[in-house]
């Protein structure tokens, strides 16, 4: 069938005005949004991975798996079961061992899924380890800011990672930690941030977890 030449014109006007409709509210609660910061209370814990084999092979020993499973019990009793769980990505390689050889890099995620699978959760892996600006802001966005996060990732970028968010969520330069002795897994760092209006209060904590007597045999 075809349309009389002026209804054709009125059709598309009528769909124009129909989009407009429904494109105005949803451009008005967008900026709503971004205008109306979110206030809570954000807990930030972040912990290196658990320990690993001589040769490394991005991989965990098995007290690092003791530990690993330990955590799933620790974390939730000592600062709250979490809303969120962030691992460095696996998908990046590191040359370990003697010959230098690349193995993906699972020991984070390891580390940290105990305790996701426990807490029914997922785990975002989203981020690489040296990627700690973008983290960053991620984890300061409005979506987690009344929300528990754990992060598992490498204790060479940890540092970086923390004093980032701190210095972005304060908005001036904060330093927490310059550095993570190679030796040391049982170190956390506890970020609590109180949200008013788009600006953050910050307290850091630096706590062990009291797990460096696990067992060196894998559980059977």
């Amino acid at each position: 069938m075809k349309l009389i030449p002026h209804l054709h014109r009125r059709r598309h006007w009528l769909l124009g005005l129909a989009l407009t409709a429904v494109g105005v509210p949803l451009a008005l609660d967008a900026v709503e949004s971004r205008a109306q910061p979110v206030d809570g209370t954000q807990t930030l814990v972040f912990l290196r991975h658990a320990e690993k084999p001589g040769e490394g092979l991005g991989q965990l020993n098995c007290q690092g798996l003791n530990r690993a499973l330990d955590l799933a019990t620790v974390l939730p009793e000592r600062f709250g079961k979490a809303d969120y769980v962030f691992a460095a990505n696996p998908s990046r390689h590191v040359e370990e061992g003697a010959d230098d050889q690349s193995y993906s890099y699972l020991r984070p995620l390891m580390t940290i899924s105990p305790s996701a699978i426990r807490l029914g959760l997922p785990v975002n892996i989203d981020y690489s380890a040296n990627d700690t600006d973008d983290l960053a802001d991620e984890l300061l966005s409005n979506k987690y800011r009344n929300a528990t996060i754990y992060t598992a990732w490498s204790h060479g970028y940890l540092p970086d990672l923390i004093n980032t968010v701190a210095e972005k969520a304060v908005g001036k330069e904060h330093v927490i930690t310059e550095d993570w002795q190679d030796g040391d897994f049982d170190t956390l760092y506890v970020l609590t941030l109180n949200w008013h209006d788009g600006k953050a209060s910050l307290r850091s904590r630096n706590v062990r977890q009291g797990l460096d007597d696990g067992e060196h045999s894998c559980p059977t």
